[in-house]
């Protein structure tokens, strides 16, 4: 988890599900090192102050206020949040390719995430505002066939 100020927590569950890959944990570090380098959480933290306004000023706006706070305010956000991580998992990429880590990591441990996906509770509400692991996949294939030779293009 990246906070605002350049602080990166990372709990031993995160080892212990990466089976302590260091490819793996690259992958992960860079992922949220590139939260804190395009200013995520920064900008989350700004999304939900206007998104308490909006939903403060839709109250006065009867039923369109109502289902503004019961619908609108949830779907602004998962595509907000939906649009970083996909960012973070090109930048986190990048990063680690150019730490000198093989650009597979990512591929296997979302499989891995999807999997445990179809298992209720096991991921739980964390990876509720991400992106499925497929997509996610498909998005860094992508970026990986786009990569020089020789760093998985």
């Amino acid at each position: 988890m990246a906070l605002p100020g350049g602080y990166i927590f990372i709990h031993d569950s995160l080892v212990d599900f990466c089976e302590r890959r260091p490819d793996e944990l690259a992958f992960v570090i860079g992922h949220e090192m590139a939260h804190i380098i395009r200013r995520h959480a920064w900008d989350r933290t700004l999304n939900e102050a206007v998104l308490k306004v909006a939903s403060s000023v839709g109250r006065r706006a009867g039923v369109l206020g109502g289902w503004l706070r019961q619908n609108g305010m949830g779907i602004l956000q998962s595509a907000y949040s939906r649009d970083h991580e996909l960012e973070a998992d090109e930048l986190g990429l990048r990063l680690m390719v150019a730490a000198g880590f093989g650009p597979e990591a990512p591929i296997s441990m979302f499989q891995r995430i999807e999997r445990l996906g179809r298992e209720p509770g096991i991921i739980g509400q964390y990876f509720a505002s991400h992106p499925p692991a497929a997509e996610r996949m498909e998005h860094l294939k992508g970026i990986m066939r786009g990569l020089p030779a020789g760093q998985g293009g």
